[in-house]
């Protein structure tokens, strides 16, 4: 897991590129609005802004329909990302405890999840890292396999993943948190959320470890994303587990860079992290 200091803003955006339709011709982490801009600053996604039409069109809702006894101690609600046509990748302990496949669902394609351009996915299959503890919030990382292959569209595409780019060589960046998570006014959105992050020594973390909160309130799964200054493209870095108690101050994510064999391994070789 890395650990990552909160400090959202919200991005003005610019249109870049022209529409496509056909999934191939579609590369990795490139969205038809260009988000490089940043002009002002938020804490943390419950007190940032809502996200664009189109800006990231490789977030995808996931709405979990959890047994009874379940419901009061596990997130019904989270956040996940696009990495194929076929997956979604999020946290584990998003998908603890499901046993029907078929009851559950997956909204891609719209910001608002209420919106008629919003496409629902069923759940051919899910899985989590066989080692994932709730208790030390290790290996919080999963995968959800998709019924229907994804058509990608100016909407709909994936994120990038990565071998090379991890967080300790970019100590201080500015990376975009995203997800559904609750507004400043304790709301559940329909619109998707956005904000900026600092990436933070771990020992600016390291004391506050035990006073964690497991993130159940939309936000969990989401990505903290990287824009690469070569390519231009977004790459996921890392996926939210939890937070601090003091929720303004910090949020930490399982590295994807670290788990980049069991997410190819997982999805039947289908999704591979660049080298």
């Amino acid at each position: 897991m890395k650990m990552f200091a909160s400090y959202l803003f919200f991005l003005t955006l610019v249109l870049t590129s022209l529409k496509f339709s056909n999934s191939a011709s579609i590369p990795c982490g490139v969205s038809i609005l260009d988000n490089s801009t940043n002009t002002d600053f938020h804490h943390r996604i419950h007190n940032g802004t809502e996200a664009r039409p189109y800006q990231w069109p490789w977030l995808a809702y996931i709405d979990l329909k959890l047994p009874a006894t379940l419901r009061r101690t596990v997130t019904s609600r989270c956040t996940g990302t696009i990495v194929s046509p076929h997956y979604i990748l999020t946290a584990a302990h998003c998908l603890q405890g499901i046993k029907d496949t078929q009851k559950q669902k997956v909204i891609v394609g719209s910001v608002d999840i209420t919106s008629s351009e919003a496409k629902s996915v069923g759940v051919k299959r899910i899985v989590f890292h066989k080692q994932w503890d709730l208790q030390t919030i290790s290996n919080d990382i999963g995968l959800i396999e998709l019924s229907d292959s994804l058509n990608y569209t100016d909407s709909i595409r994936e994120v990038c993943l990565s071998r090379k780019i991890v967080a300790e060589d970019h100590l201080s960046a500015q990376v975009v948190s995203i997800g559904w998570g609750l507004t400043e006014r304790g709301k559940e959105p329909n619109i998707l959320q956005q904000g900026s992050a600092i990436i933070a020594e771990p020992a600016l973390c390291r004391n506050e470890y035990q006073q964690y909160n497991v993130t159940q309130q939309g936000d969990s799964g989401g990505p903290v994303l990287f824009r690469s200054s070569e390519s231009k493209s977004w790459f996921e870095l890392g996926i939210l587990s939890y937070g601090s108690k003091d929720s303004e101050r910090w949020d930490v994510y399982a590295r994807v860079s670290h788990y980049c064999d069991w997410i190819a391994e997982n999805s039947n070789n289908e999704v591979q992290c660049q080298t």
